[in-house]
C-alpha cells in the first residue's frame, strides 16, 4: 500500500441486492453511492442471497494510482462490461 498518497478512510455503506443470477449479484448502493456487480461468492451470508436483502460494507474512495491508460484492460474491460450486462438483462426478463 505504498503507493497510495491518501490514508485510507473506510466507511459503513449499505445497500439493496437487486439483482442475482447464477453467478452474479448486483448491490444498489444507498444514498446514490451507484451500483455494484460482484461475484455471489463475495457476499457472506449464512443463506442464499435473494433480491431485497440489504448488504453492508466498508468502502473507501478510489485513488488514481498510475496516471497511465493501459489500453489492453481497457478493451477487456469492454468486453466483460457487455457480457455483464447481458447476463443481468437476461436475469430480470
Amino acid at each position: 500500500m505504498d503507493f497510495f498518497r491518501n490514508a485510507p478512510s473506510e466507511r459503513y455503506i449499505e445497500g439493496v441486492i437487486s439483482c442475482v443470477n447464477d453467478d452474479i449479484a448486483t448491490i444498489e448502493l444507498k444514498m446514490g453511492m451507484g451500483v455494484i456487480t460482484l461475484p455471489k461468492k463475495y457476499i457472506i451470508s449464512d443463506n442464499e442471497i435473494k433480491p431485497g436483502q440489504v448488504v453492508g460494507l466498508l468502502m473507501s474512495f478510489p485513488e488514481v494510482v498510475f496516471d497511465g491508460v493501459d489500453d489492453k484492460h481497457v478493451s477487456e474491460s469492454k468486453d466483460r462490461v457487455i457480457s455483464i450486462e447481458e447476463n443481468i438483462l437476461k436475469a430480470a426478463s
